[in-house]
C-alpha cells in the first residue's frame, strides 16, 4: 500500500548585504580575512517524509559544518511537530560559505554581531524549510540509483622523498559513486533527490574573482544542485550530501607546482580561474546527478522509517604544551620548507580526553544512511558501508559538530595536516565500524518487531 507522501523546500542563506565583509577564520598570512562580495547563493535545503505513522525531515545546508545541531533540531521538533530523533542534518562542508562563526577574544565587537546574526539567520531558514517542505507534502514513491562522477581525487599526495602532503594523489583510493535516493510525485514530477558523493567543498578556497575580491558561493555542491533543479524545475529540490571525504578533493583543486628541488609548492592561479573551474565542474557534477536521477525507473511507495543514535569514544592526542600547531600545519602542507634541524611536531597521546564522536543512523525503506559528525577518510567509510546489511547504504558526514578528521590505520604514515587533529590517527576505525554494526543490529531488531506486528508506534 503506498502511504508515503514527501514535501521539499529550499530557503536562502546568503548572507546580507549588510553582513559584509564577513570574517574568514581560516585566513593567515597571505589570504583573505574577509568575504566581500557574493558569487553565488548559498541554501538550507529540506525534505520532509511521511509514512502514515512516521515523519522525518532531511536538511542540508551549504555551510562548511552545523556548530549548533541541537538547537536547529529542537527548533525545528518546536515548529513542526518532527521528533529530534527523527531529523537527519548534514552540511556539504562547503569552504566558500560564511562559517558559523565560534568567536575569540581578539575578534572585534562588530565581527561577534555579524557571526551571531548569521547563526539566527540559518537557524531561522532552517526552520522555515522544514515548514515549507511539510505544507507541500504530497503522494509519492522512491527509489534508488547509483552513478559515476570523476571530479575527485584522493588528496594525500606522496612526495619524492617519501613523505606526504596535500595534494592530488590519482593512485591512490578514491570512490567515484554517487549515491541518489529519488522521490517523485503520482506524475512522475521530481520532489526531490538526495545526493551523496566523497569530496570536499573546497574549489577557490581562500582565493580571489578577477576583480580580487574573495567571495561567498555555494561551491561546487551548490552549482550542481541549482543547475539540476533548473533542469526539472516544478520547484523539485536537490541536497547534496558529503560521503567520507576526509582525504578527498575536487580534483583540480591544490595543485602543485615545484622548484627545481622538487619541493611541492602552491601552483599560483590567475584571479578568477578557481571560480571559473568551481562552476564548470558544479555543472559537470549536475549533469552526473542527473543523469543519475534519470537511470532510476523503479519505485517502491512503502517506506518503514527507521532512526537510531550513538556516541562513540575515541582515542584522543593533543599537541605539547606551547606548540605552535600553526606553523606545524604550514610545514604539513608545504606552504612552507622545513626549517634545517626542525620536523613536524608529534602529537602526544590523552587518554584522560577521549574523543566524543556523533553516529547517527536512518533507514527510509530498503536504504540505509549512516551518519557520523567527523571527517571520515575513504576506506573507513568504505569499511563502514561493508558491515551493513543493506544493500543501498550511504554514509555521510558533517551531520552534527564535527570531531574533525578520522584518519584510517592505513593513512597513519601520511603525516599530513590532517592527522594533528583531536582523534589519534589509526586509532578509530575498529570502534566505528564496531559502533556502526552495533546500530545496525538494533535497525533489524527493531524491523523484525515491526514485521510481527508488535511495534508499538
Amino acid at each position: 500500500m503506498n502511504s508515503l507522501n514527501v514535501g521539499a523546500a529550499k530557503i536562502c542563506i546568503t548572507p546580507k548585504p549588510e553582513m559584509l565583509p564577513f570574517p574568514n577564520k581560516f585566513g593567515g598570512p597571505g589570504y583573505p580575512d574577509y568575504y566581500t562580495d557574493i558569487y553565488s547563493d548559498c541554501y538550507v535545503r529540506a525534505c520532509v517524509l511521511g509514512n502514515g505513522k512516521k515523519t522525518a525531515a532531511i536538511v542540508g545546508f551549504d555551510l562548511i559544518g552545523l556548530s549548533q545541531p541541537e538547537n536547529i533540531k529542537a527548533n525545528i521538533e518546536k515548529e513542526t511537530g518532527i521528533p529530534v530523533g527523527q531529523i537527519l542534518l548534514a552540511a556539504t562542508h562547503n569552504h566558500t560559505a560564511c562559517d558559523l562563526y565560534r568567536p575569540s577574544d581578539a575578534d572585534s565587537a562588530e565581527d561577534v554581531k555579524k557571526g551571531s546574526d548569521y547563526q539566527q539567520m540559518v537557524l531561522d531558514a532552517a526552520v522555515k524549510a522544514v515548514k515549507q517542505a511539510k505544507s507541500n507534502m504530497r503522494p509519492s514513491r522512491y527509489g534508488y540509483g547509483e552513478g559515476l562522477s570523476y571530479i575527485n581525487s584522493n588528496r594525500d599526495m606522496r612526495l619524492e622523498d617519501g613523505t606526504y602532503t596535500q595534494g592530488p594523489e590519482m593512485g591512490a583510493y578514491s570512490d567515484k559513486t554517487l549515491s541518489i535516493m529519488k522521490f517523485v510525485d503520482e506524475e512522475n514530477r521530481l520532489i526531490c533527490a538526495v545526493a551523496n558523493y566523497g569530496m570536499h567543498a573546497t574549489m577557490a578556497f581562500l582565493d580571489v574573482d578577477t576583480d580580487g575580491q574573495m567571495k561567498v558561493s555555494g561551491n561546487i555542491p551548490g552549482t550542481a544542485c541549482e543547475y539540476a533543479e533548473a533542469r526539472y524545475g516544478n520547484g523539485a529540490v536537490v541536497i547534496w550530501t558529503s560521503a567520507a571525504a576526509g582525504d578527498q578533493n575536487p580534483i583540480a583543486f591544490c595543485m602543485r607546482d615545484y622548484d627545481t628541488d622538487g619541493f611541492p609548492v602552491k601552483a599560483e592561479t590567475l584571479p578568477g580561474m578557481q571560480y571559473q573551474l568551481l562552476t564548470l565542474f558544479g555543472k559537470q557534477h549536475g549533469v552526473d546527478i542527473c543523469k543519475t536521477i534519470d537511470s532510476i525507473k523503479e519505485y517502491s511507495g512503502n517506506m518503514p522509517v527507521r532512526f537510531v543514535e550513538m556516541w562513540l569514544d575515541l582515542p584522543g592526542q593533543k599537541p605539547p604544551k606551547g606548540a605552535d600547531m600553526g606553523k606545524n600545519n604550514r610545514y604539513a602542507n608545504r606552504r612552507v620548507r622545513i626549517p634545517e634541524g626542525e620536523s613536524l611536531i608529534e602529537m602526544t597521546d590523552s587518554p584522560e580526553h577521549p574523543v566524543s564522536l556523533y553516529i547517527q543512523q536512518a533507514v527510509f525503506g530498503d536504504i540505509a544512511f549512516i551518519g557520523a559528525a567527523a571527517e571520515l577518510y575513504g576506506l573507513l567509510g568504505k569499511a563502514c558501508k561493508e558491515v551493513s546489511p543493506y544493500r543501498k547504504t550511504i554514509v555521510l558526514t558533517h551531520i552534527g559538530k564535527s570531531v574533525g578528521y578520522i584518519v584510517d590505520h592505513a593513512s597513519v604514515d601520511h603525516r599530513c595536516f590532517q592527522a594533528f587533529g583531536a582523534v589519534k590517527p589509526g586509532a578509530g576505525d575498529e570502534i566505528i565500524v564496531n559502533g556502526v554494526r552495533e546500530l545496525f543490529d538494533q535497525l533489524m531488531a527493531e524491523q523484525e518487531t515491526e514485521m510481527c506486528g508488535n511495534e508499538d508506534e
